[in-house]
């Protein structure tokens, strides 16, 4: 018989959660899970969980950072500064985490690189769509 962690074990609240997220995904008709030794772009909850867990952090930095300098400065800040804070915030908080990540086989950072190229990517778009109403207003 399999060995029961207890619910107080630091990852035993992480791992359900993400276990749950997993499940949920299958019921909608999709695969979920990681795959330790091939990580598919398209399913990877896990690092959705990732991304989302910091971008929170993130967020919040950006938006004061926004209400004193503007919009433009706050998509640039969600883009580079703010990520480091997204990751000092997960880092502090949620530190544990990192071990359930390093046992789907991410390292800490290749998931700060996924984050911070997904970052830049929303950014550009968001500039551009900036850009492209400002335009059409002014």
């Amino acid at each position: 018989m399999a060995e029961q962690v207890p619910r107080s074990f630091p990852g035993a609240i992480i791992r359900d959660e993400l276990l749950h997220f997993n499940l949920s995904l299958k019921h909608k008709g999709r695969q979920g899970g990681v795959n330790r030794k091939e990580h598919s772009p398209i399913d990877m909850p896990a690092i959705w969980k990732y991304y989302l867990d910091t971008t929170l952090f993130n967020l919040g930095f950006s938006i004061l950072v926004g209400l004193y300098a503007g919009p433009v400065w706050s998509l640039l800040t969600f883009a580079s500064f703010g990520t480091g804070v997204g990751f000092l915030g997960y880092g502090y908080f949620r530190e544990a985490e990192y071990y359930f990540y390093r046992n789907l086989g991410y390292t800490k950072g290749a998931l700060m690189a996924r984050v911070w190229v997904f970052n830049l990517i929303v950014v550009v778009i968001a500039l551009g769509a900036f850009a492209i109403i400002s335009k059409l207003f002014s």
